[in-house]
């Protein structure tokens, strides 16, 4: 009969047994430093307290899958630092891979250019700025039928002063 191999969730559940019954140590999440319990280890991945290995330097930015790199982490807290929020979309994993990887494609785009083709799209480039016809803002006018006298009052011009206008 071969034996069961042993995965990193077996391993933190037996972690917690021993040494938090006894007071010893307690595993804390690496993002909101709550500490973890049983449950956490046995509720299902989709769960929001279910814990997730996390790597310190992303695996879609060569981060290695090493213990320095790893740290765990409720599902929750994970999620934040993976999609980010409304307010930080920006800082999040996601975010910075498909930033890089963007960033790479067109290094690598740059690069296969021969010099007449960089020259040609830089030209191309300088013709479509020129090319825009700069637009003149035209005012509204001002309304003339009313004239605004010294002391503050308003009177409606007359007709013969609005056509010399």
């Amino acid at each position: 009969m071969a034996r069961k191999s042993t995965t990193y969730k077996d391993a933190l559940e037996i972690v917690i047994w021993q040494f938090a019954d006894k007071g010893l140590f307690s595993f804390c999440c690496y993002r909101c430093g709550e500490a973890f319990t049983v449950e956490d280890v046995r509720t299902k991945p989709s769960a929001p307290n279910a814990i997730q290995k996390e790597h310190l330097h992303e695996m879609g930015l060569d981060g290695k899958d090493k213990p320095d790199n790893c740290r765990f982490s409720h599902k929750s807290c994970h999620d934040i630092v993976t999609n980010g929020t409304k307010a930080t979309k920006k800082n999040s994993s996601k975010y910075r891979i498909a930033d890089t990887k963007k960033k790479e494609r067109a290094r690598l785009e740059e690069e296969a250019l021969t010099p007449a083709q960089k020259l040609l799209r830089d030209a191309e480039r300088k013709a479509a700025h020129l090319a825009k016809p700069k637009q003149k803002v035209k005012s509204r006018g001002f309304d003339r039928t009313y004239r605004k006298k010294f002391d503050g009052t308003v009177e409606r011009r007359e007709e013969s002063q609005n056509e010399h206008q």
